[in-house]
């Protein structure tokens, strides 16, 4: 069984490459162009978190409730935020009638066959071969090398 990986490398490596990231973010989040701390009033929600009456409504939520796909609960939570904030409501209706419009200008595409040079099968070989002749190089510099 091979060895999972994700951007060339072992799942672990980018998780550890994400948490280190994560962290720097963390650190510098909360401060000026200087680097000095704000006080505690400045620093507000994250940008994609504003409150609602029981909890915050995510960006997650705002997409789910476009798409259809979001429990009845939440969906009243986002629909008061909505009423609360008009101009965003708007623009986030413009994203569901743009989702529409395009899914019914790509619905002819949808069941077609996924072209093979976008199978994961095909890219996972022109990967390997790629690397194959990578190394293939390496080795005849390391061959030539001393000789000149």
């Amino acid at each position: 069984m091979g060895r999972r990986s994700l951007l060339g490398a072992p799942i672990g490596t980018v998780m550890s490459w994400l948490s280190r990231g994560r962290e720097r973010l963390r650190r510098h989040m909360h401060r000026d162009l200087n680097g000095n701390k704000l006080p505690a009033q400045k620093c507000g929600a994250e940008e994609n978190q504003v409150r609602a009456a029981d909890r915050s409504v995510e960006e997650n939520d705002l997409h789910a409730r476009i798409d259809g796909r979001l429990p009845p609960q939440r969906a009243e939570a986002v629909n008061t935020y909505f009423a609360a904030h008009p101009e965003l409501r708007e623009r986030w209706w413009q994203y569901a009638e743009q989702r529409e419009a395009l899914r019914a200008a790509l619905a002819a595409q949808a069941g077609e066959p996924i072209p093979r040079r976008l199978q994961i099968a095909h890219l996972m070989a022109e990967r390997r071969r790629q690397l194959a002749r990578i190394a293939t190089a390496i080795g005849l510099l390391m061959v030539a090398g001393p000789q000149g």
